[in-house]
């Protein structure tokens, strides 16, 4: 347990301190591994089986969207660098750039835990033992955040309005509904 917890603290800091593309998919991948490893940690239980295995299938969904983002900007940067990703933004057309919006905001907020990409969460959090799903709520679920975050204000340049009455709209119902669930 304590060699899967460490794990994920170390893959959750090679995230955040993650200057290109594969690199970070890289950290991102073992971040989702060693999460996984936590939920199932105690596989005797079909519950923690199940949870984790759709974990896992979801965090993976969310990672092939991340994929598809960051080859719509190596097409227009030619690199893997996120230093490259600063400047494609502007050369890409409004409908990549609406692409990359839409795959990155599915891939993070698969992670972030936002409505209706949420449905790992119900399950794993009550799985998982304390420590990991109190890792699970602190830290891996800002990871999501913190991705979409970073793409929006440092990748994609000026978004049009939509972006952020969808952000906004998902966020709301997102918080809303989790008090709900929740209560």
């Amino acid at each position: 347990l304590a060699a899967f917890y460490n794990a994920l603290l170390l893959a959750t800091v090679l995230v955040f301190s993650a200057a290109n593309a594969f690199f970070f998919l890289i950290a991102w991948e073992l971040m989702a591994l060693a999460a996984y490893a936590l939920v199932s940690f105690e596989h005797e239980k079909a519950e923690s089986r199940n949870a984790g295995v759709l974990y896992f299938v979801m965090s993976h969904i969310g990672t092939g969207c991340l994929i598809l983002a960051f080859l719509l900007f190596f097409q227009t940067s030619g690199s893997y660098d996120f230093e490259g990703f600063r400047s494609a933004a502007a050369q890409m057309s409004p409908a990549r750039r609406d692409a990359a919006f839409l795959l990155f905001l599915f891939g993070f907020g698969v992670k972030a835990g936002i409505i209706p990409l949420h449905i790992w969460l119900p399950e794993a959090h009550p799985v998982a033992p304390s420590n990991g799903s109190a890792l699970l709520s602190g830290v891996l679920i800002k990871t999501g955040i913190y991705g979409l975050t970073r793409v929006l204000f440092d990748f994609l340049g000026t978004p049009p309005n939509w972006w952020g009455v969808t952000i906004l709209t998902i966020g709301t119902v997102s918080a809303v509904l989790g008090v709900l669930y929740a209560l």
